[in-house]
Parts: structure tokens; sequence; C-alpha cells
């Protein structure tokens, strides 16, 4: 089996369509549809795209004046981010094609959760046994 994106979209922190004002310095979400190639329906996917500089500058520093920032830190996890040099929607768009073209399984309860090493999924931690799995 066959996975296929069904819809691509980058948005702003503000749910809007995205288009940087610096294309060397930006920070977007990627929403994502994608499913089955023999089917219509898809999972809702997203990923982080960012440049590093924004990434250094947003995330790595202190910002007293954005109290959800965290403060300087060595060490940082990146799991569903994109880090790309500059704005060019149709290359991260190939960037997603690429992953989503390599992972096949033999159905998509296989292929899914390979899909979530890169992207961040709906169903990424739903347990079909009992619902969400208890905290760790």
């Amino acid at each position: 089996m066959k996975a296929e994106i069904k819809r691509f979209c980058i948005w702003d922190d503000h749910s809007q369509q995205f288009y940087p004002e610096d294309p060397e310095y930006f920070f977007a979400m990627v929403d994502m549809d994608i499913g089955p190639a023999d089917s219509e329906g898809g999972d809702i996917f997203t990923l982080m795209v960012c440049t590093p500089r924004w990434f250094e500058e947003n995330i790595m520093t202190s910002r007293p004046d954005e109290p959800t920032h965290e403060t300087v830190r060595k060490n940082i996890f990146g799991r569903h981010y994109l880090f790309v040099h500059t704005y060019d929607e149709d290359e991260i768009e190939k960037e997603v094609q690429w992953i989503v073209d390599r992972v096949k399984g033999k159905d998509w309860g296989e292929i899914a959760p390979r899909l979530s090493r890169y992207f961040g999924w709906e169903y990424e931690d739903y347990n079909q046994y009992g619902g969400l799995p208890a905290s760790f």
C-alpha cells in the first residue's frame, strides 16, 4: 500500500495562509491530509517549518516579552520540524512528498505510524484497545 497527500496547506500562527515577510527568517505550520492512495479520505498530519535562524532566536533564547517561550537551553527536541534555509512552498511540499513516497506498508495501520516519525499525526498516541495511553 502507498500513501498520498490529499491536502497540503501552509499556515501562519493565526491560521491564515502563510506568506513570510522575510523568506530567510520565518516559522509556519504545514497542515496535511494524508491517506491511502486508493481512497478519498486521509488523516491529519502537521509539520513545523522554520529557518535555523528563526529557531535559534525564538526558541533557544530567552524572550521576556513572550512568556510562552522558554529560556536558553542547551538541548531541544526537534521532532516534527523541518528546517529550511529559505521559504519556498514548492520545495517544502517536495520534501514532504519525498517522505510520503518512501513510506510503505501492508496497510494504513503500518503506514500512518511510520509517517508520524516525521509529521505529527492526529492519532499518534491513540491506543485502539483503550483510547489514549496513560501519562508516563
